[in-house]
């Protein structure tokens, strides 16, 4: 079972790989739907860039399948837990919840990939 952690964006991303394989879709294509260089379709495509909501509505419109379809279920149904907070020196620190990447003052959430293929692969 392979344990690489995904930020959201690298499993938005592992998804879309899903199915513009299954539809045969270059990153060529994807660039000209999106109406971007190759260069930031290539990003977008890898995760390293985010894709809009407005370009994930093309996508999958593009495809003829559902917003829902093209997310896939563990992005669907995945929940943030809430962070405990601990007081020390009187200045309140946060603690990443676990799953969680802390990404400066935010987090990032951790998603497990082999989970993300067990649901692409059901649909």
């Amino acid at each position: 079972m392979n344990k690489q952690l995904l930020t959201p964006r690298q499993a938005l991303a592992q998804e879309v790989r899903v199915w513009m394989s299954r539809a045969g879709m270059k990153q060529s294509e994807l660039a000209e739907l999106l109406g971007v260089s190759l260069g930031a379709a290539s990003r977008k495509y890898n995760g390293s860039s985010v894709f809009t909501f407005e370009e994930l509505l093309a996508i999958a419109g593009h495809m003829d399948i559902s917003l829902g379809e093209l997310l896939g279920a563990g992005i669907l149904n995945a929940r943030i837990p809430k962070s405990e907070v601990l007081v020390g020196n009187g200045k309140g620190q946060k603690n990443a919840p676990v799953g969680f990447i802390p990404n400066g003052a935010s987090y990032e959430v951790a998603l497990v990939d082999s989970e993300l293929k067990t649901q692409s692969n059901r649909v």
